[in-house]
């Protein structure tokens, strides 16, 4: 696989920074942006350079093949602008789960080839709709994993509106019919202090992977118990043991 090379990157943002600080138009605000196109530069930097040491792509859908280690390069990258940081100064990072409604019911009834197609569209719409610096996995079978840097729940919420706009508009043909097919989204987010992140250990990155997985998870259990074709925010106020136990006693359509 070739590398990639980097595209080019908020270069209109940096046109203007650009001109800003040659007409010393410079202010608190100025610098927080430009502190901000440095950590997504940077991540962009970082992220680029996994993929091409690992070749972590899934060969069926291009997408990246799920990781621990990238919330770990994740962090790790914002952990170098702690000390420009206030103590309130918090890096936000939010995680979307992405699972294909009745694939098995699609696989059985159409077949495998055009199971193949579906999450092969899926993933390139995943994919198109992302910014150069986030991370679009294939976690398993018909789900997919999103990590969203420096992404509030606001933005992920926007991201995964825009996923379900594209997915809800295309169709499928199938010999003389057109198909629709639907997804159920999870999403969860997490505002960590520029503080304490410089202080991470490899504990403390898995701990954080795995908290931001398990809510997402939670969270796309209560969209498929809900009914599916929608997605849902991580809420401590709900009982997803509960939840998640009342979903999987519904039966479940796997035959046309």
């Amino acid at each position: 696989m070739k590398k990639k090379e980097l595209i080019p990157f908020n270069i209109n943002s940096i046109r203007i920074m650009v001109h800003l600080l040659s007409h010393n138009i410079v202010n608190d605000d100025v610098i927080e942006v430009i502190r901000q196109l440095e950590l997504e530069y940077f991540s962009l930097l970082d992220k680029n350079r996994t993929m091409e040491e690992g070749l972590n792509f899934e060969e069926k859908t291009g997408l990246l093949k799920y990781s621990a280690l990238y919330i770990e390069n994740i962090l790790k990258t914002a952990s170098r602008y702690s000390a420009s940081r206030s103590d309130t100064d918090v890096f936000n990072i939010s995680y979307i789960r992405i699972d294909l409604d009745d694939f098995s019911l699609l696989n059985n009834r159409y077949g495998h080839e055009l199971g193949d197609i579906v999450l092969k569209k899926i993933a390139a719409i995943i994919r198109a709709n992302a910014r150069p610096t986030d991370y679009c996995m294939r976690f398993g079978g018909e789900e997919f994993d999103i990590i969203l840097p420096a992404t509030s729940i606001e933005g992920a919420s926007s991201y995964i509106e825009k996923i379900f706009e594209k997915i809800h508009s295309y169709k499928f043909n199938n010999k003389k019919q057109q198909l629709s097919v639907t997804v159920s989204a999870g999403l969860s987010t997490m505002q960590l202090s520029y503080r304490k992140i410089k202080d991470f250990d490899k504990k403390n990155y898995q701990k954080i992977n795995n908290q931001l997985q398990t809510m997402a998870d939670n969270a796309l259990y209560d969209a498929k118990n809900s009914g599916k074709d929608r997605f849902y925010l991580y809420s401590p106020d709900k009982n997803y043991p509960a939840i998640r136990k009342e979903y999987i006693s519904k039966p479940k359509i796997t035959q046309a």
